[in-house]
């Protein structure tokens, strides 16, 4: 980018318009830029920067500082800048925000910002925002990167040299954009990170799995599982366990058959004794109703006499039927009657109301012709009417048009004043996102502490609940070794005792001179004698079972009171002491388990858990606002269009106003016209329509009441027949009916003696019954048939049960019962050992899973690991991916910059990277000292004079642009500026500095200096020359 020409009106001293026009230099490419102090040396650099960029070179100067003091109230504060760039040239225009005399009325409104970029090719871009993207696009740098490589201003010029590790890293990351590489690091840590804890995870599903392996012999593992050993063990359990499986099936196999065969036996023996009730059972129903024979008889005598009431009942029905119907059918004859004497009423006045409707003829002629004179005034006074509304509504277009505008100001003013806060926030937002970054990496390191804590605590609290439960079963197993121990020793005192009488039974069968069963003697001076409360072989063999169920309960509880011990020693050698010595260097914490630990780690945890959500909540907060700014930046697009479209709207109404105000005055001087030609009692259209309408009703009105009583007389003429021939019809009906009657009455008679009814009392007395004619039919046949089919059904178990006896079922019940008991001990068994190869087998296929997995995984970590470890500095040489990339591009910057060093120190001083290790890998790479070759030692940049500095600072700009345009292709920067230095120099490394920058000269860029040296004065033969008035700033090129 070189500067072609440069126009400045009313901006920083400049009052008017100032034209800096550079080509005046015609290849002289140094130029010295003298004046005054406050004369604008540096504005003019500011004028440049802000073209561009939007914002001035220096960092204390705002873009609403930019206005003259001396300038005119309606001189408008505005840059231009024409630049060539890669051989083509380019306009840009900005306009800062300012205050403006009004248009109209007293006081100022507020000037938007406004930005305009000329294309080469005539395309133009608008929008302060739209345009800085543009540059920066074209340039392929930003505003803080054009200050450190083109621009560099007063305050900034040393920034680079004397920054520190931190501070230089920042600048370069923004130069040379190498977010990607820390992007890089951080994808790579977090992926070793999630494979470490994957590893970790499956590990912990390994011992965890071992753990829950049902066995007699506990399986030990350490740190690192062999899992080829592990297998073949779990393999032995299993095969161990199957054999168990087929000895425990054999055995529930035989006593299922046993018990099948007592079954069948009791099945036939129940079988034969149901039989038997039964017969008995039957035997005695049948007598029991034998005894109701008499009853049944009796009710078969009424019923059959309900019958025949019934037949007749139906006839009497009919009679009371035809009578109801003779009764209604008088009724409607009196009723009808009764309507005939009320039309004939009714019909005389009908004919007088016709007579006088039509007498009316002549006045609904007159009111015709009425309302017909009326109807040719009407279009006349609508004209009027349509006249006056249309004025009515222009009147209020106007004043709406009014309204919008007052709107539109407003709207315009309020948005400007909200681009002016978009722009605020943007900055600050900027500046947040340096806190998130620093937030996260803190964030992160106390989230892996509290996941170790949490573990620990875990674990203690299992190791709680494990004691726990451990002094419950020995609470428990107390009881039960009680129990168990005065089980025993019962069964064995009833034991002995069954035992020795065993010998009385054998002694009450000794004789003399026999010899005995036992010892073969055949004199017995002592024999056994037999005792009291002896057990019988069935008493001691349910104590025996008693007591070994009791040794099975306390031999189980033994084996599990020492499992949940063996539990908790492994929780507190396994996962509580190891971790415990990691964290009490990490959270200050005693590395002994002690009866403290709980609640210390408890607090711990609660300490980290509130620091985090605080810091959680900081990085939310600013993640908040970061996330804001993608929205703020459409927002001010949005803004700028908005204020465009705002202003365009402006303009459509102020010529809207100018039309609608022609047309209201057309409109009103042809209402005069018009109204001229009506009577003024005429112009009212509602009046008149009133008026007409009302005539038109009392027309509708007379004409309505001629057709009604005409429909009125028709119809009562109608209705005085129709009733006339229903009287005669009803009248007939009940000749007919009183017929009927007399006939039914005689044939109820006639049916009375055929039903052998002896007088009409007899047949009331039996119709009583018919209700129950169903019921008495329904137990007569259902005591026929039950009677029919208790006899049959003994005379069947007559013959099935002859021979046969009752069977006693007790003792085969016993017999079954005890099998039953046996089996179930067995089926327990089964199920136990089931249950443990199942969940054996399922622990060997997880654990198989689980080794495929883990050896997957440890691949893929050796490879993941070893990059995250060197990218993020954790391994030889101990430096951060990002940093490495960043010391390369500040190597190159420092060899450049050593050759022109060189020659401004007479080969004294040599920049160069510091080498020593800092304290951890944010300190390595990027610190710089300085090489003195008079005494042979390096020191730090901030050792060397003003002077000294001077060129040192010089030296690393020229090589930082060097290395920027050589690695950034399509960067063309053909310009610099310097705004300070120079005065702190001595004659030779004046000499040497000006030597290096005509070397620039030759090379065909840029550049401007500002400088009180008098020697500067001297050598470089372009000035421009910034004159000071009362008036303002003034400039004039002087060229020797």
């Amino acid at each position: 980018m070189k500067p072609i020409k440069l126009i400045m009106s009313a901006f920083g001293p400049y009052a008017s318009e100032e034209v800096i026009d550079f080509e005046i230099l015609n290849g002289k490419n140094i130029f010295l830029i003298t004046g005054p102090t406050g004369a604008g040396k540096t504005t003019i650099f500011d004028a440049i920067s802000y073209a561009l960029f939007g914002e001035a070179s220096g960092s204390s100067r705002e873009n609403d500082s930019l206005r003259s003091d001396f300038a005119q109230k309606d001189k408008l504060t505005y840059v231009e800048l024409d630049f060539e760039l890669r051989g083509e040239v380019y306009h840009i225009r900005r306009v800062p925000q300012q205050l403006k005399p009004k248009v109209k009325g007293e006081g100022f409104t507020n000037h938007s910002a406004e930005a305009e970029l000329v294309l080469p090719d005539g395309k133009v871009k608008t929008g302060a925002m739209n345009v800085t993207n543009e540059i920066n696009a074209l340039m392929g740098i930003n505003k803080e990167q054009f200050k450190q490589i083109v621009m560099l201003p007063q305050g900034e010029f040393k920034r680079l040299l004397l920054a520190d590790s931190k501070e230089r890293e920042g600048i370069f990351r923004k130069i040379f954009s190498t977010y990607t590489y820390e992007k890089i690091q951080s994808i790579l840590n977090d992926k070793a990170s999630t494979l470490r804890k994957e590893l970790e995870k499956s590990q912990d599903r390994v011992r965890t799995n071992v753990k829950n392996i049902k066995s007699k012999e506990a399986i030990n593992i350490d740190d690192f599982i062999e899992f080829d050993y592990l297998i073949n063990k779990i393999d032995l359990i299993l095969e161990q366990d199957a054999s168990s499986y087929k000895e425990l099936e054999k055995r529930y196999n035989d006593i299922s058959k046993e018990i099948l065969v007592l079954q069948e036996r009791r099945i036939k023996s129940k079988n034969t004794n149901d039989l038997l009730k039964e017969k008995e059972s039957i035997s005695e129903k049948i007598n029991d109703m034998l005894l109701r024979k008499n009853e049944i008889d009796k009710k078969e005598v009424i019923l059959k006499r309900a019958i025949n009431a019934k037949e007749i009942i139906y006839v009497e029905d009919n009679l009371s039927s035809r009578e109801r119907s003779k009764k209604q059918k008088e009724e409607e004859v009196e009723h009808s009657k009764n309507i005939l004497n009320r039309v004939k009423d009714e019909l005389s006045k009908a004919e007088e109301n016709l007579k006088a409707q039509e007498e009316k003829e002549e006045e609904r002629t007159k009111i015709r012709e009425e309302i017909s004179v009326l109807k040719e005034k009407e279009s006349k006074v609508k004209s009027i009417e349509d006249k006056k509304s249309k004025i009515k509504i222009l009147n209020r277009s106007i004043d709406l048009n009014k309204l919008k505008s007052e709107e539109e100001n407003r709207l315009i003013k309020e948005l400007k004043k909200e681009k002016e806060e978009v722009t605020e926030r943007l900055k600050a937002i900027n500046e947040l996102e340096k806190d998130r970054i620093k937030l996260e990496g803190i964030e992160k390191e106390k989230n892996e502490l509290i996941i170790k804590v949490r573990e620990v605590y875990k674990n203690i609290a299992r190791f709680y609940e494990e004691k726990k439960k451990h002094r419950e079963i020995a609470v428990t197993f107390e009881g039960i070794e009680v129990s168990y121990k005065n089980q025993k020793e019962e069964y064995e005192r009833k034991e002995e005792i069954y035992m020795k009488e065993q010998a009385g039974i054998l002694a009450l069968n000794l004789k003399k001179d026999t010899p005995c069963p036992v010892c073969g003697s055949l004199e017995h001076p002592s024999p056994a004698k037999r005792m009291d409360n002896i057990p019988t072989e069935e008493e001691l063999k349910s104590i025996k079972n008693i007591y070994e169920k009791k040794q099975d309960e306390y031999n189980k509880i033994l084996m599990e009171m020492a499992k949940v011990k063996q539990s908790v020693d492994v929780v507190i050698s396994d996962a509580i002491t190891p971790r415990l010595k990691e964290l009490s260097s990490e959270i200050n914490c005693s590395e002994i388990f002690n009866d403290n630990s709980f609640e210390e780690i408890k607090i711990k945890g609660i300490e980290l858990s509130n620091e985090l959500n605080k810091l959680k909540i900081q990085r939310e907060s600013l993640e908040k606002e970061i996330s804001k700014r993608e929205k703020l930046e459409l927002r001010l697009l949005d803004i700028e269009k908005l204020l465009n479209d705002k202003e365009e709207t402006l303009n459509k109404l102020n010529n809207e106003y100018t039309n609608l105000f022609g047309e209201l005055r057309a409109e009103e001087e042809t209402l005069n016209n018009i109204e001229k030609e009506v009577p003024e009692e005429l112009r009212s259209l509602n009046l008149l329509n009133k008026k007409i309408v009302s005539l038109e009703e009392y027309l509708n009105t007379l004409i309505k009441n001629l057709d009604y009583t005409r429909e009125l007389k028709n119809s009562l003429n109608n209705k005085l027949t129709s009733e006339q021939s229903k009287v005669k019809e009803l009248e007939k009906a009940i000749d007919e009916l009183n017929n009927d009657i007399k006939d039914i009455k005689t044939s109820i008679n006639i049916k009375l003696k055929e039903l052998n009814f002896i007088n009409y009392e007899e047949y009331e007395d039996s119709k009583k019954y018919i209700s129950l004619i169903d019921s008495y039919t329904l137990e007569i046949n259902s005591y026929r048939e039950d009677i029919k089919s208790l006899k049959d059904r003994e005379k069947d178990l007559i013959k099935k049960t002859e021979n046969f006896n009752f069977v006693n079922l007790e003792e085969l019940d016993l017999e079954i019962n005890s099998k039953q008991v046996n089996l179930k001990e067995v089926d327990q068994n089964i199920k136990e050992v089931y249950s443990l190869i199942n969940n054996n087998s399922a622990i060997l296929k997880e654990i198989k899973a689980i080794e495929k997995l883990i050896s997957y995984k440890e691949e893929e970590y050796k490879v993941i690991g070893e990059l995250s470890n060197l990218a993020n500095g954790k391994k030889s040489p101990y430096i951060t991916f990002e940093r490495f990339v960043l010391a390369s591009y500040f190597q190159e910057i420092i060899d450049s910059a050593n050759i022109r060093l060189s020659k401004m120190t007479n080969d004294r001083f040599i920049l160069k990277r510091k080498e020593d290790k800092g304290k951890g890998t944010s300190q390595q790479g990027l610190e710089l000292e300085v090489y003195d070759n008079y005494t042979g030692k390096s020191r730090h940049v901030k050792t060397l004079s003003g002077g000294e500095s001077f060129k040192a600072s010089l030296s690393l700009a020229l090589g930082l642009s060097d290395v920027v345009q050589a690695n950034a292709g399509g960067i063309s920067l053909d310009t610099m500026f310097i705004d300070e230095g120079f005065g702190t120099l001595d004659p030779e490394s004046l000499e040497n500095a000006i030597n290096t920058l005509l070397e620039l000269q030759r090379s065909g860029r840029l550049v401007g200096i500002i400088s009180h040296v008098p020697e500067l004065k001297e050598r470089i033969e372009a000035q421009l020359e910034i004159n000071v008035s009362a008036e303002g700033s003034s400039t004039k090129f002087n060229i020797n």
